[in-house]
């Protein structure tokens, strides 16, 4: 395959497998995973062009956070707060 801008190459392989091409084959081809393709290939589906581009793989939620007004509280101690006393974990 020659070389082209990513998101026409991931579209090229969707299309392949649309036409009925074996997927395995496909991916063999294409350098990528089964898996990926079936990814992708569903996205497609549902999204259209959209759908093969890469994605962000950062998580949109940090629930083990904490909030901002503990950091100041903590920066605000001068560095004599035990590392897991926030958390509830303090060892004796």
């Amino acid at each position: 395959m020659e070389p082209q801008e990513p998101q026409e190459y991931r579209y090229r392989a969707v299309r392949e497998v649309l036409e009925v091409l074996p997927i395995g084959e496909v991916a063999a081809r294409y350098g990528t995973s089964r898996q990926s393709l079936h990814s992708r290939r569903r996205r497609f589906e549902q999204e259209g062009m959209a759908g093969p581009r890469d994605r962000s793989r950062r998580p949109r939620t940090s629930p083990s956070r904490i909030s901002a007004e503990s950091r100041r509280w903590c920066a605000g101690s001068g560095g004599s707060i035990r590392a897991g006393a926030l958390a509830g974990s303090a060892s004796r």
